[in-house]
């Protein structure tokens, strides 16, 4: 029911029904019995998608360790216990730096493990790229705003306020992929031009001109420069 609530968008109203189950659970069978640990991994989910991303990286911390003792390091219980931990960290927007490389870390680690043990194709090692995609994303936005080598400029000639200055990190801007223009700078009012920000064009950058090998995350270049286009907002 719980589970059902949380599809339909009802998150509030399971987080109290999913911390009563775990509760349930561990009194009648222990912290580390694997339908405990099931639970604990649905109420993770809930944290998070309610937003309580302090509570669940903590409380994810401490199950991590549980299902590495009890279940194994390749389980797949403990790899979700590892994305849901990074998730909770490359959603917050309270991150530090620190917390998004250690992120990125344990879901390269999460990828070659799926990889290994259940596939290139698994639903498991899937997700756990597209997770890596993601927090390598958030870790160089964040990169982007604490760095003054890092830069983003407008490349246009209209006069407009930001040429020839960085773009603050959340500046929207207007590309073709080899241009940028600012809000004052776009032709046309940007019709035509792929929507964005200035640390989301900055991220999409790097990570285009970074093949990952296989096994550390997306199959190849191409894949990367595919899952870019979710990074982006819609066309003007």
């Amino acid at each position: 029911v719980a589970n059902c609530m949380l599809v339909a968008g009802r998150a509030d109203e399971a987080l109290p029904i999913q911390r009563r189950l775990y509760a349930l659970s561990v009194k009648r069978r222990g912290k580390e019995k694997e339908e405990t640990l099931m639970n604990a991994v649905n109420l993770a989910q809930t944290l998070i998608v309610t937003g309580d991303y302090a509570e669940a990286r903590a409380f994810c911390r401490d199950q991590l360790r549980l299902a590495r003792k009890h279940l194994g390091l390749d389980h797949r219980l403990t790899l979700r216990f590892v994305q849901k931990r990074a998730e909770a960290v490359y959603l917050d927007d309270d991150a530090t730096g620190d917390d998004l490389e250690e992120a990125v870390q344990m879901l390269h680690d999460a990828v070659a493990r799926c990889r290994r043990v259940f596939g290139a194709s698994y639903p498991l090692t899937v997700q756990s790229q597209t997770m890596l995609f993601k927090a390598e994303t958030a870790r160089l936005r964040a990169e982007y705003d604490a760095s003054e080598e890092n830069v983003v400029y407008c490349d246009g000639r209209c006069g407009g306020p930001s040429v020839g200055k960085k773009l603050p990190g959340n500046a929207i801007l207007f590309t073709d992929g080899k241009q940028d223009f600012c809000e004052a700078c776009a032709p046309n009012g940007g019709a035509g031009l792929q929507r964005t920000t200035a640390r989301g064009r900055f991220a999409a950058t790097v990570m285009a001109r970074t093949p990952m090998e296989a096994g550390e995350g997306l199959e190849s270049l191409a894949a990367v420069r595919k899952g870019l286009e979710s990074l982006a907002l819609p066309k003007a």
